[in-house]
């Protein structure tokens, strides 16, 4: 696909290419204002006067959401050259550490603002088994799915993107003999948010527009297509019509509604980009719109699934999770975690992970839940203690039974991970608990207040997690300030509860007698 007239893409990149220094100043004043903004006492104003000032403030992100993408949208254009992408589509009915399995993949180039192409095919066949050695695949891979070689559709194992993306392009490079420096993963979620801005589209061989409505179930069987290998193609077509409409510079495209389409999508984790070597990279690291595992220097939760059960049940698996940190003792902080995985179908049915009789995409969301759980704590963490659920020797096909032991390890970005396998029968729950000594650095004491920190880091690919937090404080304990609005609060304890769309951060700052 080459457009011989300037396109959409093309004019803006350049228009925004020649304005790059008023946004970096522009972004160094929001950052000012914002840090000056947090320390104005809007709580303690007139509830008038409180009202008003707020919604200023509300306007804060939203001007400084819309800068970042202006600064890193030419480079991601191709504004100075040709730039190539590994495009890979994760599958996220088939959950995996950064977003689900990777379906399809493919090659997008960009040069100097215009698309020069675009192609995707099937994962599959991006590996050449008789060229090259292939690596061992991790661990879990090969105990509990049988997989001896790690190919290029199971790469994305790591939860931190980055890693995850390395390894594809190495086993991209060794498939196909061609280097790549750049990947943009994307799942339906993120399909979904950009049609919900270019309205219905009509792809090639569908005789119906595809919309908001319609697409995920035409990913998964798309009409008068092949249910297994039609998938791809019909990806294919879809990216290649999606692309064209937003090309074509239609008046009727909003485009700012298209900027926080994609400006929600990487919030939300539902595209991930990786690039080397550009300024870019510094903002997308800041905004975690490179999906990097980012613990901080305080208390840090991530919960990460991995199915292993070679079928697509995530869409049926209700998650949440519950923690609760113990901070009466100031000296020597707890925490417990609990998650509880439950599946919505009805129905009885054996458990059996690896079936040949699938006769439809329907068929492989019927089966049990097969997931290798990973939990990412702060780094000085100790486990006490875990509940788990053995797993029946005849539920598996590779592994001989499996008791539901704990593994505690080092991991990303200083982290330390728990990890436990477990399977939800059909109809069934699987409620998985952790007790855990968190390192005394998770509270910061001043001369007169302690400041408690903690992030919760959304898995790619998921959706909306409902989330519990309880934080018990020691008697007697006087809270300041905290970022989050309780929805219960007695003496001694906090509650907060949200749905995890995207990251989210607790400031509480308390005294104490």
């Amino acid at each position: 696909m080459r457009p011989t007239a300037e396109t959409l893409n093309q004019g803006l990149s350049g228009q925004l290419r020649v304005v790059r220094p008023q946004l970096e100043a522009a972004r160094q004043a929001l950052v000012g204002a914002a840090d000056a903004w947090a320390r104005v006492p809007i709580d303690e104003l007139t509830p008038p006067l409180r009202d008003r000032l707020k919604r200023v403030g509300d306007l804060l992100p939203l001007a400084r959401n819309s800068i970042d993408l202006a600064l890193i949208m030419p480079d991601l254009l191709g504004a100075d050259g040709r730039r190539d992408y590994l495009l890979i589509a994760q599958n996220s009915d088939e959950i995996r550490a950064t977003g689900g399995f990777i379906s399809g993949a493919g090659v997008l180039t960009v040069d100097h603002g215009r698309l020069a192409n675009v192609a995707i095919g099937d994962s599959v066949d991006v590996d050449n088994l008789a060229g090259a050695p292939y690596p061992d695949p991790p661990q879990p891979l090969l105990h509990y799915m049988g997989i001896e070689l790690w190919v290029f559709r199971d790469t994305n194992w790591s939860p931190d993107f980055p890693t995850s993306a390395r390894a594809a392009l190495d086993l991209y490079k060794l498939g196909q003999q061609r280097p790549i420096s750049n990947v943009i993963a994307f799942d339906p979620a993120a399909v979904q948010m950009l049609l919900s801005v270019t309205g219905p589209i009509d792809v090639a061989g569908i005789p119906f527009p595809i919309s908001t409505e319609n697409v995920i179930q035409n990913m998964r069987s798309p009409y008068n297509m092949p249910w297994d290998d039609g998938r791809e193609e019909f990806k294919r077509r879809l990216a290649m019509a999606l692309i064209t409409r937003i090309e074509a510079k239609s008046p009727q495209l909003d485009i700012v509604a298209l900027a926080r389409a994609v400006e929600r999508a990487l919030d939300e984790r539902h595209i991930l980009i990786y690039l080397q070597d550009t300024p870019a990279v510094k903002i997308l690291a800041e905004r975690g719109w490179d999906g990097s595992v980012r613990p901080g220097l305080a208390d840090f939760l991530m919960v990460v699934d991995s199915n292993l059960g070679y079928n697509k049940v995530n869409p049926n698996i209700q998650e949440a999770i519950s923690y609760t940190v113990d901070l009466s003792d100031p000296n020597a902080p707890m925490a417990e975690l609990t998650i509880r995985h439950t599946h919505q179908l009805k129905r009885q049915a054996p458990c059996q992970q690896w079936a040949t009789h699938a006769i439809s995409y329907e068929d492989w969301m019927n089966r049990c839940y097969y997931d290798y759980l990973r939990v990412l704590i702060s780094g000085g963490s100790e486990l006490i203690s875990a509940s788990t659920q053995p797993v029946p020797r005849e539920w598996l096909a590779w592994a001989a039974g499996d008791g539901g032991e704990v593994t505690a390890s080092a991991g990303e970005a200083g982290t330390n991970v728990l990890s436990t396998f477990l399977v939800v029968p059909l109809g069934g729950e699987r409620t998985t608990s952790f007790r855990y000594h968190l390192a005394p650095s998770v509270l910061v004491r001043d001369a007169h207040e302690q400041h408690y920190r903690l992030t919760i880091q959304k898995q790619a690919g998921t959706d909306a997690i409902p989330v519990v937090i309880q934080v018990r404080l020691p008697t007697g304990a006087v809270v300041t300030s905290t970022s989050l609005l309780p929805t219960i609060r007695t003496d001694t304890m906090l509650s907060f509860a949200f749905n995890l769309n995207q990251d989210r951060t607790l400031d509480l700052v308390f005294r104490t007698p």
